[in-house]
């Protein structure tokens, strides 16, 4: 990895950056820090979609040149399902965001923002991703989505074909999504809401956070943040004051503290293009308050970032970096101590040397993921601040690495499975593992379908777990509709690798497919290794 030099940081006033603000129609406003993205870029970068076949039904690892289908460059990644952008319902010809989603039976999804509308996968079998469900939405280049409880929350910026139209804030019930079935609630269109950049959700304070809105339409907060009350899922809810509109916010992340001096505050982080980083107390929705502001080091458009679970650090992408400042020639990554929020410092960048544009970062277990357009996924290992590295990747834009607005667009790694979901621009949906010494793995969670083939009699199933520590285990197999068939009792087990036939506890499949759910210690697991043999 490498550290960039002090010689090349350069400290830059927070001053407006109007891409294109003249020419969408966009309000003159004195904090208005402009409009989301390099629009004219991001439309002149526009390529075909990949319209070849995707992949399902086994795990590849990198060959030994560092390929993947001979296609893809790779390490440290495993490829387990590729759906093309294409093989979506609503004739979509690009992607844009992801989010994913555990139903309550554990089965886990992954959500996509797509152009025409935004796609609902089951990736429970990660070998296997099923399409399942498809919302329609105003066509557009730009689709972001949170998922609380239940309910999947989604929105859309400048539409393609209309910049003064749009679908607001859509509300979808995933409760019956086991089933195959997945139904638009409603759209929320309150005080002439038409378009979002981005939604930020913070599950434990029950609110959402709309950045961006209206660029081109009716003004609502300055392009700033928009507070929404969730108290009841179906029905979000704001007013023009529950607004922060101090900056631009071109995206957020939000969380309630729940220990140190700001226990009991809602805390969000606003990347706030050419002003860098907003740190804002929203706990009250009337009166959100600027705690601090910082622009770090080549601040050109800061674009989204993810805060540490402990609080304490926040990894910063910046989007124009490496396209406008000559002293940022390559991917860089910006690090902030964020431990005393009135008093925001930049700590250090850091670099794998490069040269695409870093987009959307999400962290877990000590890795930093970054969907980093045309360089695809990369994995940084951030478990010694002092010593991040590139730990491993996966390139979904074969082509070149070039700064331009294609490839990797979005990436999810909240699975409990620890499955990675990367939307691509052009290419779709991938679903990867991480598969590099010392990361971390949770053999309970690892999901898998059981199917059972057309003569059972002549078949064994098994179920294969593993326990990280002795003590307790039950099993329970439900059918691929979420109905229970068949409950195990509670067998004490050692720690480690067990593989538990059904047949030596009477249980008899019929053909079709089946789910496992296993609770033992360390918690549920839906989905233990299963196989017939």
């Amino acid at each position: 990895m490498h550290r960039i030099s002090s010689r090349h940081l350069v400290a830059k006033s927070a001053t407006g950056l109007c891409i294109l603000g003249a020419l969408l129609g966009l309000p003159a406003q004195a904090s208005f820090a402009g409009p989301a993205h390099d629009d004219p870029q991001i439309v002149l970068d526009t390529e075909p979609p990949y319209e070849g076949p995707g992949h399902s039904g086994s795990r590849i690892l990198p060959d030994t040149e560092g390929r993947i289908l001979e296609t893809f460059d790779a390490l440290g990644v495993a490829l387990l399902g590729w759906i093309p952008v294409v093989d979506f319902p609503g004739g979509n010809t690009r992607a844009s965001d992801i989010w994913g989603y555990v139903s309550p039976a554990g089965r886990e999804y992954a959500i996509i923002g797509l152009e025409n509308g935004t796609g609902f996968v089951e990736v429970t079998d990660p070998l296997y991703p099923t399409i399942v469900g498809f919302i329609p939405g105003q066509r557009s280049i730009w689709r972001d989505m949170k998922v609380y409880r239940e309910y999947a929350y989604i929105v859309h910026d400048i539409p393609t074909d209309d910049q003064f139209a749009g679908d607001g804030l859509q509300v979808v019930d995933l409760s019956r999504i086991d089933e195959g079935t997945i139904t638009l609630v409603r759209a929320v269109t309150d005080w002439g809401l038409l378009t979002s950049h981005n939604i930020a959700l913070d599950t434990q304070g029950g609110f959402a956070y709309l950045s961006g809105s209206n660029l081109h339409g009716e003004n609502i907060s300055n392009g700033g943040i928009i507070i929404v009350d969730l108290s009841d899922p179906a029905n979000p809810y704001f007013d023009p004051t529950t607004v922060w509109a101090d900056h631009y916010a071109h995206d957020t992340v939000a969380r309630t503290f729940t220990d140190g001096p700001y226990a009991g505050r809602r805390i969000a982080f606003a990347s706030c293009a050419s002003d860098g980083v907003a740190i804002i107390d929203v706990t009250e929705e009337s009166g959100a308050i600027t705690l601090s502001t910082l622009a770090y080091p080549n601040t050109s458009y800061c674009h989204h970032s993810w805060l540490s679970a402990d609080a304490r650090w926040l990894f910063v992408n910046d989007e124009g970096d490496e396209r406008d400042d000559p002293d940022v020639p390559t991917t860089t990554t910006y690090l902030i101590d964020v431990g005393n929020l009135t008093n925001p410092v930049f700590v250090d960048a850091f670099t794998n040397g490069n040269t695409a544009i870093d987009h959307n970062p999400m962290g877990r277990d000590g890795f930093l993921y970054e969907a980093n357009y045309r360089s695809g996924l990369r994995v940084y290992d951030i478990r010694d601040h002092e010593a991040i590295h590139e730990a491993a990747y996966f390139d979904t834009y074969p082509a070149n690495d070039d700064a331009n607005f294609n490839g990797a667009w979005g990436v999810y790694v909240e699975l409990p499975s620890r499955r990675i979901l990367v939307s691509d621009i052009e290419r779709g949906l991938f679903v990867l593992e991480l598969a590099i010494a010392g990361a971390p793995t949770d053999p309970l969670s690892s999901a898998s379908r059981l199917r059972v083939g057309p003569n059972p009699s002549h078949s064994r199933a098994e179920v294969r777990f593993a326990l990280p520590a002795p003590g307790e285990a039950r099993l329970e197999i439900f059918d691929s509709s979420g109905r229970l068939v068949s409950d195990i009792d509670s067998r004490r087990y050692a720690s480690g690798p067990h593989a538990l036939p059904l047949d030596d506890f009477g249980v008899r499949l019929s053909p079709g497919v089946y789910f496992a759910r296993l609770t033992g210690p360390g918690g549920t697991s839906t989905a233990s290794f299963v196989r017939v043999r």
